[in-house]
């Protein structure tokens, strides 16, 4: 048996990683892990700031209301040719849940917000070039109380937008039992 519990891992290059720790201990039974995963998309973050009581309360409404706006911005600056559907725009409001997402025990009440935004597309610059609107536009959330245009959103860094690069999620973590140690993988031997 293969015990990873003390397993650490370390890149090496954009495809080899380097394991150590891990330790083969005797078993009955061979069992081979099979592990994988996929690449979802590519990703630009946007972080940024906001510490008005008014915007603050707003920003559950005013999500949505952004998200379909921002659903026809990217039908019209890519001419049709990038669906919404393949495109995911998320926030993360800190200081109001994120971190166990709608499941916090006691309603909070923050003074100040961090916010996260992940953009994630097909590739990066398709990724890249909807946060750059996106980062504009949540800066200047429409407020019902305020007249004119407002800021919402402070971002600590200009341009805000930054390339996180590929996201990748596992699609395979299983252990096979009842097999051989050959039986899963193509074998060729030669003799030379």
């Amino acid at each position: 048996m293969l015990d990873t519990t003390e397993a650490t891992y370390e890149p090496v290059d954009e495809r080899t990683v380097r394991v150590r720790g891990a330790r083969y201990l005797p078993a009955d039974d061979y069992t081979n892990k099979l592990e994988g995963a996929e690449l979802v998309g590519y990703q630009t973050v946007i972080i940024g700031g906001v510490r008005d009581r008014v915007v603050i309360d707003a920003l559950p409404k005013l999500l949505p209301t952004a998200g379909r706006y921002f659903d026809a911005k990217i039908l019209d600056v890519f001419n049709g040719e990038v669906d919404p559907a393949d495109i995911d725009i998320d926030y993360r409001l800190y200081g109001a849940g994120a971190v166990l997402t709608g499941s916090e025990p006691d309603p909070l009440t923050p003074r100040e917000l961090g916010v996260l935004i992940t953009v994630t597309a097909p590739d990066q610059e398709t990724a890249h070039a909807i946060a750059t609107f996106v980062a504009h536009a949540s800066s200047h959330l429409p407020i019902a109380e305020y007249d004119g245009l407002v800021s919402t959103l402070a971002y600590p860094y200009s341009p805000p937008e930054m390339d996180r690069g590929a996201l990748y999620r596992f699609t395979l973590n299983h252990v096979a039992t009842g097999v051989t140690p050959t039986e899963l993988f193509r074998t060729v031997t030669e003799e030379l």
